[in-house]
């Protein structure tokens, strides 16, 4: 049986470079895997660079995507597209598909649904892993702010995220769950 993994990242088409090959790497690493993707559906920015990841081990790939998006931008490579109402009801259907959930690099949208999956963790709505991708940083902020909900006890328990700073150590978990199962 496939794992299937959430990944929520930016629909950007003017980001450096390199965003758009970590996001191609990573989509060759979960395909390798034997992981079904699971994304916004669209054929931009990384989402764009995922999926041809994902194609170019023949990985498979499911979008799922507002009815109100415009169709010329949903990904030609889809084994699957589920259209759905709004947003909301996107981050719902990707709970209820996944395993797992990994953030990669994004705008408001890509925050939403980590912190939305996060939320959903921390009051026992589900208990799947959920892994943030951050080779530079980026997210540092936003642990700290994370630390500081949990240290003054605004939440309780801990953040419950793995982070993951190279494209290894999405390899290194995958051979870590495989040896531990």
């Amino acid at each position: 049986m496939l794992n299937t993994i959430a990944v929520f990242c930016s629909a950007s088409d003017d980001l450096e470079e390199k965003y758009y090959r970590e996001a191609f790497e990573i989509g060759e690493e979960l395909a390798k895997n034997n992981c079904s993707v699971v994304y916004g559906g669209v054929h931009k920015g990384l989402m764009k660079s995922l999926a041809e990841g994902v194609k170019s081990q023949n990985g498979r790939l499911i979008g799922i995507v507002p009815e109100y998006i415009d169709k010329k931008i949903v990904c030609p490579y889809l084994n699957e597209l589920i259209i759905v109402k709004n947003l909301s009801e996107r981050k719902q259907k990707m709970l209820d598909l996944s395993d797992k959930f990994l953030s990669l690099y994004g705008g408001v949208g890509t925050l939403d649904e980590f912190f939305s999956i996060l939320a959903a963790k921390q009051i026992g709505e589900h208990t799947k892993d959920i892994l943030l991708y951050d080779s530079e940083k980026f997210y540092n902020y936003i642990f700290s702010q994370l630390n500081i909900i949990f240290d003054k006890k605004f939440s309780t328990g801990t953040p419950q995220v793995l982070l993951l700073k190279t494209v290894q150590d999405l390899h290194n978990l995958f051979l870590k769950s495989l040896i531990y199962k």
